[in-house]
């Protein structure tokens, strides 16, 4: 017990100086992320990142977010500068396997993404250890449990400290962190903000409405009711009555027909769910949560305003309003923290979001047909964007023959006649049809 203490002392005390060195001021939800406790809301629920992923609509939302962050392709890319400026793979650079299949010896690249990015939402940050090889490229990425770093602002740069076995710390230089931020309030913009914590009234509310839900189905959706005897009862036969009737048909004797003896009438008085508008509640709770986290309703089980004309638009903007300014966030952060210098100017991240945008085989296939005609792409690129192997000749780009460059383009052919077999035409006839 006195250990238990000190500890919760010794994490007052760091969480007081993270607080003071970061400029910001000691609040109860900072104390609440330090002891693991939450703030009580206006609806009596203390909101933690612990109880809000237990929220059915937190949980679903949390999880569509990370794991379409986590399955789309990220490839590290190298551009080649003296050729046509066009860019390929970078396979033989470390930090393409460590982002593509691997980032450390026990997460494949999903599980550490998706690990990630559910922080981020849960904690407003995620850090992650760089370990360099012996030529001071990143060889790994090893994840960092929230509870065992501290922050410190120094001017406007951040340190960080890891808190090891036996309560002690150590200072981790700052480019050695991989730190991903979210939403961020201050003015430095080191630290990203919590949405469960930013948000956790409406949180509070869904989950207390979830807890009444679960209390009233617990006693299986019996109302609360009166029991009245015609005469005069003493408190014990009182008591005696209540726990009888208990006893005989709440829990799993809910249903079973009731007997009544000297005159003993049962009144409910609790009102229904219909009149406490307990699953309109619900309903907005679910909204409201989904429109937190900019989650089309759909994506979370509400097809009430989901129609088959709809449903594709609102998955597009999905992509470029939700998923796309996350991915932005990584690649930026990848850059700023696992390139070096001279790398920065060679080397770029990139989601690959056209897997999310593909829709339809019918769809899909027509974008496909237009690409090649158009000289967008060329067979093989859609051949591998399908995961079929490339074809002899599949290489080339075609080219629409009506649409060749204009041969009255009049910086290239002023002075000359039209040559298809027309007459010669004037300067100005030709730049007039152009």
């Amino acid at each position: 017990m006195l250990d238990r203490l000190r500890a919760s002392i010794h994490a007052a005390k760091m969480a007081w100086r993270s607080a003071v060195f970061a400029g910001r001021p000691m609040t109860d939800s900072t104390l609440a992320d330090w002891f693991g406790v939450g703030t009580s809301t206006k609806s009596g629920v203390d909101v933690t990142a612990s109880s809000a992923i237990q929220f059915s609509f937190v949980w679903d939302c949390i999880n569509v977010l990370a794991q379409d962050i986590a399955k789309v392709p990220l490839i590290l890319y190298r551009r080649d500068r003296d050729a046509d400026n066009s860019r390929s793979h970078a396979k033989d650079h470390p930090l393409y396997q460590l982002l593509k299949y691997r980032p450390n010896s026990k997460q494949t690249s999903y599980q550490f993404r998706l690990l990630a990015q559910a922080t981020i939402l849960l904690r407003g940050n995620f850090y992650a250890w760089i370990k360099y090889d012996g030529r001071g490229r990143p060889e790994e990425l090893i994840p960092w449990s929230f509870s065992h770093i501290r922050t410190e602002q120094d001017s406007f740069a951040l340190k960080y400290w890891l808190r090891i076995k036996g309560g002690s710390e150590v200072q981790v230089p700052a480019d050695e962190i991989f730190h991903i931020r979210g939403l961020n309030l201050d003015y430095n913009g080191l630290l990203g903000v919590s949405p469960i914590t930013a948000m956790r009234e409406a949180i509070g509310e869904g989950i207390a409405a979830q807890r009444y839900g679960a209390a009233f189905f617990k006693n299986q959706a019996r109302p609360s009711a009166t029991l009245s005897h015609p005469g005069e009862l003493t408190d014990q036969a009182g008591k005696n009555i209540r726990k009888s009737w208990e006893d005989l048909y709440q829990g799993d004797n809910a249903h079973r027909i009731a007997i009544l003896e000297e005159g003993v009438t049962y009144t409910p008085i609790s009102i229904t769910n219909e009149d406490a508008q307990f699953l309109e509640t619900r309903k907005f709770n679910r909204g409201e949560i989904a429109a937190i986290f900019r989650i089309p309703p759909y994506k979370i089980g509400d097809l009430e305003r989901a129609t088959f004309s709809n449903i594709e638009q609102q998955s597009i903007e999905y992509v470029y309003d939700t998923l796309m300014p996350h991915a932005v966030n990584w690649e930026q952060q990848i850059w700023f923290s696992l390139l070096s210098d001279a790398e920065k100017e060679t080397y770029k991240a990139e989601f690959n979001l056209d897997s999310l945008l593909r829709g339809d085989s019918a769809a899909r296939w027509a974008t496909h047909a237009q690409s090649i005609q158009w000289g967008v792409r060329s067979p093989n690129e859609v051949r591998e964007l399908e995961n079929m192997n490339p074809r002899e000749g599949g290489d080339e780009y075609l080219q629409p023959s009506n649409m060749v460059i204009s041969p009255y383009y009049p910086s290239q052919n002023a002075g000359q006649g039209k040559t298809n077999g027309t007459a010669k035409q004037s300067e100005n006839d030709r730049v007039s049809r152009f």
